[in-house]
């Protein structure tokens, strides 16, 4: 034979396989000629949860769930009893197992895989009923260890889909995993993956021949392989062969021989244990009194350049100066082993590129190496450095892209995914605050239904960009997430996840086209209640909107969604595309559904454009409409999202002149208010000793009905039964409405003494949340003091706040004090003053304090005649 020389580096990793602990030593792992090929040095495992070991699966027989799980769940879960009643019953024979045999096996779900289980050999029970689609498998015979385990056996033909016992062998790592089609499960194809496993059945019976081995030849050898580019691929598939065949004739057994499998090539890099310091080390690794066996825990060199070593110098410093330390990882760490939303890691220098598993771009797979995602990102070089990882939902597909010298690969489905950043990089003011006088969280609402198809989704996508990119996204300006609508909605990325132009546009260019129905009412209704929450980002006093792109017509109820939104303060914008010809209108469930699912049929909210083509004129109008706060009239506030009731006294002694002088006062504080069938609503009541409704809360939806119905009531005249009208209103007017989610206010106008108790009625509304309990001080007057400190210590910790800031003074008489200074203090802070006297208020205080005009903002009391 001519076989070229080995490398030294490979020579030295024999002699450390000699202090290896013993392969697996049945047949169908290591400990047999069928599966000699497929070891190496290198095994890592993961942490992931498996299921937990608490579940009692002898709870359920012939069927598990009640109902069927939710779409979430259904990989949690499957549908039916996750066991056969053969299974079953043996696990009901455990114990007696048990005892005879000294293990019991562990019972698993569909979806555990290999790196869940943590043993060199193990035994486990897969349910019966798993469905051969849901498996994810990679590889044939030696499985990568990112399988399912059930779904591996079911492969190799181990069990069928009821389920049974499996003997799990963990085995190193291989540098590919081919894909077949055996038993109804198709493996996929993976370049390269840290551990592997094998399954075997326990029902095999071995011969003895198979178990104990040639005794005449106990030894414990290791095959070192050529796998140089000296060789090539064909001499090497030959010199595999060969050394198969001596194996074979061997005779390896528990009692004879056991072999183990090293390839010598370029590089033998161990993964650095995740215990190592790096800060022990700098510009080398290993004093040269270490003994052999401490150099194997940790690498030959120091895998973190001198900066980074120096930057874990400062760490305390950096910490009590940020708050934060990053985590020290190693070059194969993965996303999913990060189990926070955001996190700082330092990635250490030395890693080498070829030995990287990257999947995706820009977005990753969790199953990525973090280092390697930043280094094909283009965050990091070789040398390592901090890195700064975002957790993203997972995805329906990951692209494969070349950069920065490493490829990484495509995967189809994973769930949950990473982005990555850097923290050195020093932002622009514009990009770090964005647009200030844009401050809105908004949705994009993209269709990915069958409607539109693939192309016309990309330039969909396209033009969300170029809308994006001109809003001026940033931490204090526009926050922007998107939804894709087909058959279920999906959202692909929440307002926390990025807060620049660049990565929003990254992120929109990576989302795929999903297919299905165009259920844009079920989408709507899905981000209203799930999108816009605190925890995915939403912030306080900021407009929500969500822009919602039709191509042609939904194909589900939109109305009932437009309502739900609003009930969510929500401002919904309809960018519809491509309306239907009249030949489609007859399959148009309603024509006029853009009307009915916007906030308002005003104009304002629907957009329309006749196709994709073009699109780049229609950016920035619809940008203008987006930053136009002014116009979200569908956004919960205090002045669109309550309910008051004015109990107007129209008793004798009131005088009409009076009355109309309350009319007027309710009149002014109406105004304010957005009324509307979604905003604030009033409602009025006169009472003497009798009480009558003037309107109730659903007579009127427009300001200008309300204010013209104010002005013209009646005056009664008569007695005067507060408690009666109080309990009347509460009863009558705020009864009928008791689940608005809009908060209720009763103010009460009156000039007067009740003939009859309040005490009583006020509680009760007070128990109905519509009045608040304020207790009487008594004492002297110093109006001048009370309105400094009311600006002071009220107004003042909310002087950036956007709303509008109002001072109703409600006043008797003469004060003490001069209340000019302070009132045009106020004035000069953006108050606005309304003084209202009660009886002898004299008319030149409530002048002076009120803002201007005077004789709209200054009420006299009943003195005043």
């Amino acid at each position: 034979m001519r076989w070229h020389s080995v490398p030294g580096t490979a020579l030295s990793t024999v002699a450390r396989l000699s202090r290896l602990r013993p392969l697996p030593r049945s047949p169908g792992a290591l400990g047999s000629p069928a599966s000699l090929a497929h070891a190496s040095l290198s095994r890592r495992s993961s942490q992931n949860p498996a299921m937990p070991s608490s579940w009692i699966p002898a709870l359920c027989l012939g069927g598990y769930a009640p109902s069927p799980p939710r779409p979430r769940e259904r990989r949690q879960q499957p549908p039916s009893c996750p066991f056969s009643a053969g299974a079953w019953l043996l696990l009901l024979l455990l114990p007696r197992l048990a005892r005879a045999k000294g293990a019991v096996p562990i019972a698993i779900t569909c979806f555990t895989r290999g790196l869940d289980i943590r043993k060199e050999k193990a035994d486990v029970l897969c349910p019966g009923g798993c469905s051969l689609e849901e498996f994810s498998v990679f590889g044939n015979i030696v499985y990568a260890s990112v399988s399912s385990i059930c779904g591996a056996a079911v492969h190799r033909g181990v069990l069928d889909s009821s389920g049974g016992p499996v003997r799990v062998y963990s085995l190193p790592g291989r540098e590919n995993y081919s894909s077949v089609d055996a038993n109804g499960v198709q493996s996929q194809t993976l370049s390269r993956w840290p551990s592997s496993f094998a399954v075997t059945s326990k029902r095999l019976k071995k011969t003895p021949e198979k178990k104990t081995g040639n005794k005449d030849c106990k030894a414990d050898i290791a095959f070192l392989i050529d796998g140089s580019f000296n060789i090539g691929q064909r001499r090497f598939n030959l010199q595999k062969n060969f050394v198969g065949k001596v194996a074979l004739m061997l005779g390896i057994g528990t009692e004879g021989p056991h072999v183990g499998l090293v390839q010598a090539r370029s590089s033998q890099t161990p993964a650095m244990p995740s215990s190592w310091i790096p800060a022990l080390c700098l510009g080398g690794y290993a004093p040269s009194s270490q003994r052999p066996r401490e150099r194997r825990q940790q690498p030959p060199s120091c895998p973190f350049s001198a900066g980074a070593w120096l930057l874990l110098l400062l760490l305390p410093r950096l910490a009590r100066a940020k708050g934060a330390v990053p985590i020290a990882i190693t070059c194969f760490t993965r996303g999913l082993d990060i189990r926070k939303e955001k996190a700082d890691v330092l990635c250490p220098g030395g890693c080498s590129l070829e030995e990287f598993s990257v999947f995706g771009n820009i977005v990753y797979a969790s199953v990525s190496s973090i280092c390697g995602a930043a280094v094909h990102r283009g965050v990091i070089d070789s040398s390592g450095g901090p890195v700064r990882i975002y957790s993203l939902p997972g995805r329906e597909n990951y692209s494969s892209v070349d950069a920065n010298g490493i490829q990484s690969q495509t995967l189809s489905i994973w769930p949950s995914s990473f982005a990555v950043t850097s923290k050195r990089l020093k932002k622009t003011p514009e990009k770090k605050t964005g647009n200030k006088d844009c401050k809105a969280d908004i949705a994009f609402l993209i269709d990915g239904s069958f409607n539109i198809g693939q192309r016309r989704f990309n330039l969909q996508k396209n033009f969300v960009g170029k809308v994006a990119l001109m809003l001026g996204i940033g931490t204090e300006g526009p926050h922007v997430g998107l939804v894709q609508a087909s058959e279920h909605p999906k959202i692909e990325f929440y307002l926390k996840n990025f807060t620049s132009a660049k990565d929003v546009l990254f992120a929109i260019k990576e989302v795929g086209f999903r297919g299905g129905n165009s259920n844009t009412g079920k989408a709507l209704k899905h981000t209203a209640q799930k999108f816009f929450t605190a925890d995915a980002g939403v912030r306080k006093g900021i407009p929500k909107v969500v822009v919602v792109f039709i191509d042609g017509w939904p194909s589900d109820d939109i109305e009932e969604a437009g309502i739900v939104a609003r009930e969510f303060g929500v401002n919904v914008f309809i960018v519809s595309v491509a309306k239907p010809i009249p030949e489609e209108l007859g399959m148009v469930q309603d024509v006029a559904f853009v009307d009915k699912a916007v906030c308002r049929n005003n104009g304002f909210f629907s957009y329309h454009m006749p196709n994709w083509f073009g699109t780049t004129k229609y950016v920035k109008p619809l940008v203008q409409k987006l930053c136009t706060h002014e116009q979200m009239m569908c956004s919960k506030t205090c002045y669109n999202s309550v309910n008051i009731a004015f109990l107007i006294d129209g008793s004798s002694s009131v005088g009409d002149s009076n009355f109309r002088l309350m009319l007027e006062f309710v009149s002014n504080i109406a105004k304010t208010f957005e009324i509307s069938d979604i905003g604030a609503k009033i409602a009025a009541v006169q009472f003497t000793y009798d009480q009558r409704t003037e309107f109730s809360f659903t007579d009127y939806n427009t300001k200008e009905n309300v204010l013209a119905v104010l002005g013209n009531i009646r005056y009664m005249s008569g007695g005067t039964a507060t408690g009666d009208a109080i309990s009347f209103t509460v009863r009558n007017v705020f009864g009928p409405i008791r689940d608005s989610p809009n908060k209720n206010f009763l103010v009460i106008v009156t000039d007067g003494q009740s003939y009859d108790d309040v005490r009583g009625p006020a509680a009760a509304a007070h128990d109905a949340a519509v009045l608040g309990n304020i207790r009487y001080m008594s004492g002297g007057t110093a109006t001048g003091d009370a309105i400094s400190f009311t600006v002071r210590n009220v107004f003042g910790p909310i002087r950036d706040s956007p709303n509008k800031n109002f001072l109703v003074i409600v006043t008797d008489g003469q004060s003490y004090d001069d209340v000019r200074g302070p009132a045009a203090a106020a004035h000069d802070a953006g108050i606005t003053i309304f003084s209202v006297g009660v009886a002898w208020a004299p008319l030149d205080d409530l002048r002076d304090m009120a803002s201007k005009p005077k004789e709209s903002h200054a009420l006299p009391g009943s003195s005043q005649d």
